[in-house]
């Protein structure tokens, strides 16, 4: 799940914990943190730390994203300290977090490409979307993968009224349902007819995580076509008004 503090942080970087990354959460954890510097000292930290890759542009889009943080406020400086002591047990880790990379990047290999069109694909979101819903013919049709992922709306009731607010299900598999979750993340943040359907869902006064779920919950009908065809995501802007 993404922090509470900064929820839009795993959205800047490919890798969020890349070198370029954990530079940027060593040195400044958290959004006020990156507003207490200098912009243009910001660029010069991350173009060190990606050799060059990243400048000026990527540290005004890390400056927006501290500006407009929907993250909490409250506890940040412990939270701050926790992120270092994380960082520390993290890179003390990284040997056998590279060789786990790589067992899963060599068992991506080994599934159909066409899964790696889907927006906010990864090797490890794959590989774990694959593991849990292959064979795709056991789902008849998407609304049972929905209700497989726990993502398909329930309604309160009691025996005087129905409670209008739905909540989702939260049955079936929590391992796809974080998967989809994490998916859906990454692709509102990327450019396409999932993040338009996410504004949509947004200036409908939805909360962020109500349009992330909901962004989730037509990625699995986007999975279920796909996977059922064989074939390459091909976005469909047509249908964003479902």
């Amino acid at each position: 799940m993404p922090h509470p503090v900064w929820p839009e942080y795993e959205s800047l970087f490919t890798n969020p914990f890349g070198s370029t990354g954990r530079t940027l959460l060593r040195h400044t954890p958290t959004p006020q943190d990156v507003l207490d510097i200098d912009v243009k000292e910001l660029a010069d930290m991350i173009r060190v730390s990606s050799h060059g890759k990243f400048g000026p542009i990527k540290a005004q889009q890390i400056h927006h994203a501290a500006q407009q943080s929907v993250g909490m406020q409250r506890g940040v400086e412990a939270i701050g300290m926790g992120i270092g002591c994380l960082l520390d047990q993290f890179e003390a880790l990284d040997p056998i977090r590279q060789q786990l990379e790589e067992k899963i990047a060599a068992l991506a290999q080994t599934l159909p490409q066409y899964l790696f069109t889907l927006p906010g694909a990864s090797d490890l979101n794959i590989a774990s979307l694959y593991g849990e819903i292959d064979p795709i013919g056991t789902f008849k049709e998407p609304s049972q993968l929905v209700a497989f992922a726990g993502l398909d709306a329930t309604v309160f009731q009691t025996g005087q009224y129905d409670n209008p607010r739905r909540h989702i299900s939260k049955r079936g598999s929590p391992f796809l349902r974080r998967t989809l979750w994490l998916m859906a993340y990454r692709a509102v943040y990327q450019e396409g007819d999932l993040r338009e359907y996410w504004l949509k869902k947004k200036a409908q006064n939805k909360h962020h995580l109500v349009a992330v779920t909901a962004v989730a919950r037509k990625l699995c009908h986007i999975i279920w076509r796909i996977m059922t065809d064989q074939r390459d995501y091909l976005p469909d802007r047509q249908n964003l008004n479902s």
